[in-house]
């Protein structure tokens, strides 16, 4: 509806159906019935994940070369080389190899 009131066009809304407010409370149900359905079928519960594996490899890698890089460092900083870096590369490698063994024996014992 237009109306013309010293030569400007205004608009005037129609008036519409009375609106009880936003539908998304049953959209986001909907969302997250259709999220629940496919996290059980997707991703199975109990079991073995094998990713938990391949997390604790990284973590292997990881700490053997943090503290290899660290204690190369710390040797250039103290001038004992190459000592600290073969602790380190040590202390790395048994960390890891002890978390990669906790994590395979979690694995494979469910």
């Amino acid at each position: 509806m237009r109306s013309q009131h010293h030569g400007l066009t205004e608009m005037h809304p129609q008036p519409s159906e009375p609106h009880d407010g936003p539908d998304e409370p049953k959209q986001d149900a909907d969302a997250d019935d259709r999220t629940a359905r496919l996290r059980r079928k997707y991703l199975p519960q109990g079991g073995p994940k094998p990713m938990v594996l391949a997390g604790a490899g990284l973590e292997l890698c990881g700490a053997v070369l943090v503290l290899t890089l660290g204690g190369w460092w710390l040797d250039a900083k103290f001038g004992s080389t190459p000592w600290l870096m073969i602790g380190g590369l040590a202390i790395g490698t048994i960390g890891g190899i002890y978390n990669l063994w906790r994590r395979g024996s979690r694995f494979f014992s469910s």
